[in-house]
């Protein structure tokens, strides 16, 4: 591939990560699934958009008075997932703006810190359920459910619920727009070469 059609694809991948962002900033981006037998037409759903929760959360509050747990009343975290959301997204379709060296620098620098952010997101996301499942009322009126620690992906078994934790639309949208942001500040590298 020569560099001036690198540079072309490196600029384009930019640009479409960019979209992405914005648009899955407007989607939901996480959903957790729990299914017990006392729901068999309907399982509980909770979604996390950027900004704030959805799904079930009524029928999750009745149910989790039982055990002790308690979802936060204040989670800022989930704001500043949007405003960060936001800024990629347009930092993004800035980077796919420029060419050559400053382009390369911008792509780059723009991948790194979506790729860092989204780690973050995950990481506080995961510390935000251990919350939940171990800052606990000690008076509940059901003892003997052991602390618990929902994973942010993947399945789990708490209590006689079995839960699913997995990216939502906007989520898969942000992990193909990591994959092309990735991609456009890997790009070009042969025509480099050549003209050092």
């Amino acid at each position: 591939m020569s560099g001036a059609r690198g540079e072309r694809l490196a600029r384009g991948l930019c640009l479409a990560a960019g979209a992405l962002v914005l648009l899955g900033s407007l989607l939901p981006l996480w959903e957790c699934t729990l299914r017990a037998r006392q729901y068999p037409d309907e399982p509980i759903r909770v979604v996390l958009y950027a900004g704030g929760l959805g799904g079930d959360l009524d029928e999750l509050g009745h149910l989790n008075q039982y055990i002790g747990v308690h979802l936060p009343a204040s989670m800022p975290e989930l704001h500043a997932i949007r405003i960060f959301l936001v800024v990629m997204g347009g930092a993004l379709l800035l980077a796919g703006l420029f060419s050559g060296r400053a382009g390369r620098f911008a792509r780059r620098g723009a991948a790194l810190v979506l790729g860092l952010g989204l780690a973050g997101v995950i990481f506080v996301g995961q510390k935000r359920l251990y919350q939940i499942g171990h800052d606990r009322y000690a008076h509940a009126p059901i003892v003997g459910v052991p602390d618990f620690t929902p994973p942010v992906l993947g399945p789990a078994q708490v209590g006689n619920f079995h839960v699913l934790s997995l990216p939502a639309s906007g989520g898969w949208l942000l992990a193909t727009a990591l994959f092309a942001a990735g991609a456009a500040g890997l790009l070009p590298k042969r025509g480099e070469r050549r003209l050092v």
